[in-house]
């Protein structure tokens, strides 16, 4: 790039560029410098949406106890076996159970693996194993636990796409990450986004706003961004509440 030039930040289509993304760029060389002396918005055009990187495998370490109180008359409640169950599935091989649960929130396919509700709710175990990932309780009308679309309210479903973004689970759609930056001006306006089922694919699976134009935006008391997202009763959200099901739910 010659001196004072800087890449645009959209593309030719007027979309947002972002790192990860896929670009063809063309530029203009300045024959007796031999370079590229500027690119300008109309030289490029996004050929992929940057993608969800391959996370690291984590394996969590988790203690398990279980407790009785003969003094009290309080039997154990499980066998160390049935917590390997419930945990792991009948064949303690982690396609069953809680942890075919969560591998079901991530959008990743188990080959038929399924889970049997014999095993017990996976609503609470998920939810206190998800808070060594940062995650904090789901809230709605600002009443805290009474997200119902996500196991960290007191949901019988995923967690909702603030809470799979944090995580790196998922992504914005092509052009769905909005701000002051990747807003048209005037009278104009984004879209349309064509959204997957959360349960479907992390890659794409909402719209998020960052109203980076307010003043108090970057308050973390006041400043929040609004995501957008369409929710079926399927795979890991198949014992979500029939309520939310084929609606398009937003958070903050």
């Amino acid at each position: 790039m010659g001196p004072g030039h800087k890449m645009p930040q959209k593309d030719k289509n007027g979309k947002g560029l972002a790192a990860g993304q896929y670009v063809t760029i063309g530029c203009t060389v300045d024959a007796a410098a031999d370079q590229c002396t500027f690119v300008a918005q109309q030289d490029v055009a996004i050929v992929k949406p940057a993608y969800v990187p391959v996370a690291k495998q984590v394996r969590e370490r988790l203690l398990i106890l279980i407790m009785d109180a003969p003094a009290c008359g309080a039997a154990a409640p499980m066998t160390v076996s049935t917590a390997e169950t419930l945990w792991f599935g009948p064949n303690k091989d982690a396609r069953g159970g809680y942890a075919s649960r969560a591998e079901m929130c991530r959008c990743v396919w188990l080959n038929g693996a399924t889970y049997s509700q014999t095993f017990g709710s996976f609503q609470v175990p998920l939810h206190e194993s998800s808070h060594n990932f940062v995650l904090y309780h789901g809230y709605r009308f600002h009443l805290e636990y009474q997200d119902k679309t996500s196991y960290m309210g007191t949901g019988t479903a995923c967690p909702a796409s603030t809470e799979t973004s944090l995580l790196g689970w998922s992504s914005p759609v092509e052009g769905g990450n909005l701000n002051s930056t990747t807003l048209p001006t005037g009278p104009a306006a984004s879209g349309p986004f064509v959204l997957p089922a959360t349960y479907l694919t992390g890659l794409g699976n909402y719209v998020r706003v960052q109203p980076d134009w307010l003043p108090y935006y970057n308050n973390a008391q006041y400043g929040f961004n609004l995501y957008m997202e369409v929710r079926v009763r399927a795979n890991g959200d198949d014992m979500m509440d029939p309520v939310y099901d084929h609606k398009v739910g937003a958070s903050e």
